[in-house]
Parts: C-alpha cells; structure tokens; sequence
C-alpha cells in the first residue's frame, strides 16, 4: 500500500512544488527533502511493523483481495495514482522524454493498482497481470533515470568540447591562437620527424598593417584581420590542415604531410585570397589590402627543431617584403642566394 500509494503521492508532491514560487534555496529545499523522505520512511516502516494492530487487515490469510478490493484504502490508492496522471499530463504537456516516461510509469502504476484490486486473490490472472503492470512502471522510472543520467553526460561532454575549442580560438578573428599553435605545431613536426612525412608552415603577414590602422582607426583594422583571417580558412582545403594568429597581424598556416611544391600552391592560394578581398589599402594607388608569405619545409633539409623552421619562415617572409610584398617567398630559395651570394664573395676575395 505505501509503494502504490507513496509513489504517485511523490510525484503530485513534485509537480505542486513545481508551481509554488520558491521561498527557499536549492541547497536547503535539498535538504529539508532528503529528512523528510527519511523521517516519513522511518514513520510508515514502524507503522507497518510495530503499530501493525492498529492498521486493518487488508488481505486475509487465505489470499483473497476481497477484503482489499472493498477497503477504502485501496479505492484512495486508486484515486491517487489516477490524480497523479492526470495532474502530471495537464501540467506538464508531456513536453520531455522525461515527462513521457514518468507517464507511462504512473500510467503503469495505475494499471497495477486497478488490476490488483479486481484480481480477487494471489496468483490469479489479474494478479499476474497487475505484476506486469508493476514492473512496466518500475523499468519505465528506471529508464526515465538511465537516459537522464546519459544525457546529462552527454551535454557534459560536449559542452567541455566547446569549451575546449573555445579556449583555443583567438577572440577577435576567430582562428586559433598562440598557444593553441604553439602546442600543437611541436606536436605535428615531431609526428612528421618520426614518420618521416614532409611538413610546412607558412608565416603570413598584412602588408602595411600599421598604416592601415592610422588611416582608418582600429576598429577597421580589427574588421580588416576578420576578414583576412576568414579568407585564409576558407583557402584551407585539406582537413589536417589549419590556421592560427601568431601575433598582431601576423598568421600562421600549418601544412602537415605536404610536400614544398604543394605548399607554395598553397601559399599562393591564401595570398590571392587576400588580395581577391578587394579591401581598400591605406596607399595613395587605391590598392587593396593584400599579404606577404614565408614558406619553410622540413624536405629538402630538415630543421633542428620547432623554432628553427620557424625562422627560416620568417626569414622568407622577411625576403618577401624586402622585394616588394604581395608574393610567398621560398626559404630554400632564401638559403640558396646566401649560400651564392656568400660563394660570389669568397671568389672576388681570392681574386684580389
């Protein structure tokens, strides 16, 4: 009787405090719930034990429901769990999974009760029937937790990814940021050492940023990285393949497992992306904005280490601007005229 009853009583307890303007904290609604439940338990089970006496007898020794079918008791567990039904279907829609579950768990406990007074006496078809019932209801609250529980870590977990991936994206232009490459640079060129993969990375810069931001104030230079920043992703094509702000209008394009001739495509690819963008430049010709880029590779030579091909980036962009801006530059061809120029200078030396 307590379980037909306290059950359906729970949740028309639920709803009602549902819809009662809250006057207390969660933490203390927590706790004044959790020592009532165990004060009511501790008083049902010593009325059910100690004080049995003074309860009637709702099923007689012989098995028959007769007794029970016609208590008052029984018909006010009946009207109970149908009240709970009703209350819980027109108050909550059934807007939830979590609604329609717990419906079919009053509807199953409804079921059970009506079943178990008809039945007349243990082990008759309503009786079996009513177990049934029973155990629809027990499963469908059990469910109802089961799937709650999963999703709760579900939402958990993806909310961890975007919050993850939130972490490592730059806040104005959307790419990712310094300490995102950082991490994950180191991490790709050791893979492509130990694999023997080619690598390259492309060192990007806006060519006369700092005038730009003079003629037109911040806030269009910011729009102006957005934009650039955008076109760069979108030039992206391969999915290992990414781009990070290095720092001020500066970016970063990482190109794992691709080969040099590739990568200066590639590296022609985001520099008329740019370009293409038809942002009005700070100069006098009505140029558009456009970019200079660094290429360096681990084939032919491999650097000694992360911050070693970095440089050698950064020296080609740096050739890059030195000739003029507007092109991707090579580091092999930057090492190549050193090592002529250096050649060339030796002989003039021998000769005088």
């Amino acid at each position: 009787m307590f379980w037909h009853g306290g059950f359906p009583a729970l949740v028309t307890a639920s709803l009602i405090a549902r819809s009662v303007p809250p006057s207390l904290t969660g933490r203390a609604k927590g706790r004044l719930a959790a020592v009532g439940a165990v004060a009511l338990a501790v008083a049902l089970c010593a009325l059910a034990t100690a004080g049995q006496s003074y309860l009637p007898t709702f099923v007689a020794k012989s098995g028959s429901y007769a007794q029970l079918s016609q208590s008052p008791a029984g018909l006010i567990v009946e009207a109970i769990c149908l009240a709970a039904l009703g209350m819980h279907v027109s108050t909550t829609r059934l807007r939830s999974l979590m609604d329609l579950w717990l419906a079919v768990a009053l509807l199953g406990a409804l079921i059970d009760a009506t079943l178990t007074l008809s039945a007349g006496a243990r082990y008759s078809v309503g009786w079996y029937a009513a177990r049934v019932a029973s155990i629809v209801s027990s499963s469908a609250v059990l469910g109802m937790l089961v799937y709650e529980t999963t999703g709760l870590y579900r939402q958990l977990s993806q909310t961890h990814r975007k919050l993850v991936e939130t972490s490592a994206r730059d806040g104005l232009t959307g790419v990712f940021n310094r300490a995102y490459f950082d991490e994950r640079f180191a991490g790709e060129l050791s893979l492509a050492s130990s694999t023997s993969q080619p690598f390259c990375v492309l060192l990007i810069d806006v060519d006369h940023f700092k005038q730009y931001n003079d003629t037109f104030g911040h806030l269009a230079g910011d729009d102006c990285l957005k934009q650039v920043a955008h076109a760069l992703a979108s030039s992206l094509q391969r999915k290992g393949d990414f781009v990070a702000r290095y720092g001020g209008e500066e970016f970063v394009v990482v190109l794992p497992g691709c080969e040099p001739a590739a990568a200066l495509r590639v590296g022609e690819s985001v520099r008329a992306a740019v370009e293409n963008l038809g942002i009005p430049s700070a100069s006098t010709g009505g140029a558009p904005v456009t970019v200079s880029v660094g290429l360096a590779c681990t084939f032919p030579t491999p650097p000694e280490s992360a911050p070693a091909l970095l440089n050698l980036a950064d020296a080609a962009l740096y050739q890059a601007k030195a000739r003029g801006r507007n092109r991707v530059v090579d580091a092999v061809d930057v090492v190549q005229r050193a090592i002529a120029s250096k050649t060339d200078s030796n002989r003039y030396s021998f000769g005088r």
